[in-house]
């Protein structure tokens, strides 16, 4: 009996295993095969180093970034390519190729940061989103202090996901990002972050870079 119950046991162990789920390719960033750093840097040059960074305490590298943005792709189940490429080339313009985590240009706005330099109201709703955070954020009023719980870039990083997936305004661009169309992007811009291409076309040049390191057609 002893014999057959062990013989049971990993016969129910391996079918287990057998029926779990492998991860989705899609949920990191893709190809799968790439390099995330090198792709980061295709799309953000200067995030190769933080020397010379206006504020070296808000810069991070490329390095830094790829395991917090692909964590926050995961988390919270942004898998396709277009997606992924819109999200970063948001990051990369809000951001300044990383080298920001908080507003300051042309002023401080309370309360506005990480790396897609959320508002107020967003970043304090990221924040009591996360259930480590909520019971501290609740107890605050400043907006500054709220924002600073969702600096670090474990988070920072994982802002733009997290937003893209929690706000009502962004359901309907969804299709158009995962069609990886240049008006599936600006349709992003629109809709979903409430903005729209930079005179300069800088939103424009990351979005296309991002795509190219992406491997989405072009």
């Amino acid at each position: 009996m002893h014999s057959t119950s062990i013989l049971m046991t990993i016969s129910l162990v391996l079918l287990l295993v057998a029926a779990a789920p492998t991860p989705c390719p899609e949920t990191l960033i893709l190809p799968r095969n790439a390099d995330p750093v090198a792709q980061l840097l295709s799309i953000a040059p200067t995030a190769a180093t933080c020397d010379g960074a206006p504020i070296p305490a808000e810069c991070a590298t490329a390095s830094d970034a790829a395991g917090p943005i692909i964590d926050g792709f995961a988390k919270y189940g942004v898998g396709s390519a277009g997606e992924q490429a819109a999200l970063i080339a948001w990051m990369v313009f809000e951001s300044g190729e990383f080298k920001y985590n908080i507003h300051h240009i042309p002023t401080e706005v309370p309360g506005q940061g990480t790396r897609c330099m959320m508002g107020a109201t967003f970043t304090g709703q990221y924040a009591n989103s996360i259930p480590s955070l909520a019971a501290e954020a609740a107890k605050l009023t400043d907006p500054n202090a709220i924002m600073a719980l969702v600096l670090p870039n474990p988070l920072s990083f994982a802002a733009a996901s997290w937003y893209y997936t929690s706000q009502s305004q962004c359901v309907g661009v969804r299709d158009g990002l995962k069609a990886g169309t240049q008006d599936g992007y600006v349709a992003f811009l629109t809709n979903c972050v409430q903005t729209t291409l930079d005179a300069a076309g800088m939103r424009l040049k990351y979005w296309q870079a991002a795509a190219a390191a992406l491997g989405l057609p072009q």
